[in-house]
């Protein structure tokens, strides 16, 4: 990858059109993550509210701060922002980053394309994609990953290795699993020092600041490491556990498609599309900017290939390459307004076509609308490609029609996908918001309550983690009388562990009567109160009809 600045004149009135263009873009979407983020009660998902339990609970307790799973790249600043601002501080930090991500991706576009109307689109491309707005309101770790991946190439770009590598190191300390990726950079740097050694390998192997790169490249999880080593973290959140830790397949796999099938819902289909073109447009100037990007594509598809990382396989863990991927976007963009063959317009409609049929033939459960609209969808696309192609003459702004279709593809996918975010739109979360709202009206009001999920200790300040089933029982039989027990049917119920999960509810039974119990399909949540003992073998067997708080009887 080249860090050769384009022949960019001097600031033209055109020119300065194009930059106010950029930066009204990334303040509008600002605008936009900010307003959703005011109306927001929810988490995108239970991880969501885990990461800003572990922010909050950090500013305390140095073992929380450094715990793996908190992700410190992540935890560190988002703890200031829960301890200033609480959930709605995290999420304005969150928007913060997402729109310093935009204003990155399109310094770099402009870097490569010149100072183009294209380049300007680039902070579009950003909050255009689905999950990069939506977790723009949110505390998961994906959002300050991509803001980290796009400073490194940034900085990369602008000839500071050093401080390229610097910041790639926090990535690994953010997505743990991008450490795969390190050779990656370490690849983009080692081009560089190559390219400014005369294009001598010997040269630049003697290159002092290529070995200091190497070493510097690694200083956070070493540091990590480290200081993970001297607090009391616990035995669960030592980093080095990931190198000891049996890795198990509790979240599911799926074949080496899986994410390039769901990709569409985290980047958007007209989005990806143009970001293919542009790839190949860029070539060798920008190829870390594409191996970067496609890169974390086939990282998370052998992860969740073989069941490795404990991975979900969740189509947001690709929201890392939402800055790279919008300016590889912009590229596409350029290259399809500006071409007149046939080859590229073609090339994009079957591209859209394709990825709109595998995404609705193989992940049909991810897709946001029926799959017979899809491919319903696909179909003009897949048409239109093919006439292109066969055509033996060029098709005069063939290019441009594909290229207003893919924004208008992306603009209307995003339009559907992102909503604020509530806790009425998740089944269990809103079961377990009504139960909590319940027992705080009542006479229960302020007791401990044992459970194990996160939304709960999310809504509840009286909640007391229980982390797993064995836990939960025998705190539960160490409980005093009057304390409450939230069982939901997620956590307490798992179907690799039947035998613990049926224990719990009878001890749970024997040991206290049931005061709330709601059910919304498959969804199930049961708060329980902590009777006097009761005899071994005696049970209660809960009201399944009761669906409110006991009023009598206490």
């Amino acid at each position: 990858m080249t860090t050769d600045k384009p022949q960019i004149p001097a600031k033209s009135t055109k020119s300065k059109q194009w930059e106010r263009l950029a930066v009204g873009l990334v303040l509008a979407g600002l605008v936009i993550s900010l307003v959703l983020a005011s109306v927001s009660n929810g988490v995108y998902q239970d991880d969501d509210a885990c990461h800003y339990l572990f922010a909050r609970q950090s500013w305390h307790d140095a073992g929380a701060m450094l715990h793996w799973w908190a992700r410190p790249g992540h935890n560190i600043p988002t703890m200031f922002a829960a301890r200033l601002g609480g959930m709605f501080g995290c999420r304005v930090l969150s928007a913060l980053m997402t729109a310093a991500t935009a204003l990155l991706a399109w310094s770099i576009a402009r870097r490569l394309l010149g100072d183009t109307p294209a380049a300007a689109m680039a902070p579009l491309l950003v909050w255009i994609q689905p999950l990069a707005m939506t977790l723009s309101t949110t505390t998961l770790t994906e959002t300050p990953a991509a803001l980290y991946l796009v400073l490194g190439t940034w900085l990369l770009l602008r000839g500071n290795p050093l401080w390229a590598c610097a910041v790639w190191s926090l990535l690994f300390v953010t997505r743990l699993e991008t450490l795969a990726l390190a050779p990656l950079f370490m690849g983009g740097v080692a081009w560089m020092a190559w390219q400014r050694r005369g294009r001598s390998i010997a040269s630049a192997l003697k290159n002092r600041r290529l070995w200091a790169c190497a070493a510097v490249l690694l200083w956070a999880p070493a540091v990590y490491a480290l200081a993970a080593a001297m607090v009391d973290v616990p035995a669960d959140g030592d980093p080095l556990r990931l190198f000891t830790r049996e890795y198990d397949t509790q979240y599911g796999t799926g074949p080496l498609y899986h994410y390039p099938a769901i990709w569409p819902l985290a980047a958007g289909f007209g989005v990806l599309v143009l970001a293919v073109v542009g790839a190949f447009r860029l070539g060798r100037r920008a190829w870390l900017v594409s191996a970067a990007t496609f890169g974390l594509l086939a990282l998370h598809a052998v992860l969740f290939r073989f069941g490795l990382f404990a991975t979900g396989g969740y189509e947001r863990f690709m929201v890392p390459a939402s800055g790279l991927l919008a300016v590889l976007a912009a590229a596409g963009l350029q290259a399809l307004f500006r071409a007149r063959g046939r080859v590229p317009a073609a090339g994009a409609a079957l591209l859209m076509g394709g990825w709109l049929l595998l995404s609705g033939l193989t992940a049909r459960a991810h897709v946001p609308l029926p799959v017979e609209m899809v491919l319903l969808t696909a179909a003009p696309f897949v048409v239109f490609g093919v006439v292109v192609a066969a055509r033996g003459r060029s098709i005069r702004g063939a290019g441009r029609v594909m290229a207003a279709a893919a924004l208008a593809v992306a603009a209307l996918q995003a339009g559907a996908q992102v909503r604020p975010l509530r806790l009425s739109s998740s089944p269990m979360h809103n079961l377990i918001s009504r139960a909590v709202r319940e027992v705080e009206a009542s006479d229960y009001a302020g007791r401990d309550m044992l459970t194990q999920h996160v939304i709960a200790h999310f809504l509840s300040q009286h909640s007391v983690e229980a982390y797993s089933i064995p836990d939960s029982i025998e705190k539960w039989r160490a409980a005093g009388q009057g304390t409450l027990f939230l069982w939901e049917s997620k956590y307490c119920d798992k179907s690799w562990e039947p035998e613990e999960s049926e224990l719990l509810r009878r001890e749970l039974d024997r040991l206290g009567r049931p005061i709330f119990h709601e059910s919304s399909g498959r969804h199930e949540v049961v708060v329980y109160v902590r009777a006097a003992h009761r005899p071994e073998g005696s049970t209660t067997t809960p009201d399944r009809g009761m669906n409110h708080i006991a009023r009598h009887g206490r």
